[in-house]
């Protein structure tokens, strides 16, 4: 009974990546050569540029927008971390120059010498 699922499983990935795919070559060939404008900024529009150029063009905008935001992430939380790194290592030479501070009154509390 295993088997059969398994069969039913693999096919239906196949189908519906054999549909995707199918969907894909008929935009791409319903769409290669239907001109668009592209708006890029106010008063500034790009007249008649093929749809397939716009749609990976802005695919690779996308794309790389989100590796940037990814790097700008991993960036700011390393100069957190070694922010914290540096607040812990001044917390613990602090206690150690107050622990050394603390012996070194506590050896001079000693019997008082006196000159004669």
């Amino acid at each position: 009974m295993a088997h059969v699922w398994l069969k039913i499983r693999i096919w239906t990935k196949v189908t519906i990546f054999a549909l995707v795919a199918i969907y894909i070559v008929s935009f791409i060939i319903g769409n290669r050569h239907q001109p668009v404008n592209v708006w890029v900024f106010y008063g500034t529009t790009l007249a008649q540029q093929p749809l397939l150029e716009v749609i990976f063009i802005t695919l690779g905008i996308g794309i790389i927008g989100t590796l940037l935001a990814g790097l700008i992430r991993g960036t700011i939380r390393q100069i957190r971390d070694v922010r914290a790194r540096g607040r812990q290592e001044q917390l613990a030479k602090d206690v150690a120059d107050l622990k050394k501070g603390s012996k070194l009154q506590s050896q001079g509390d000693g019997p008082p010498v006196t000159k004669v």
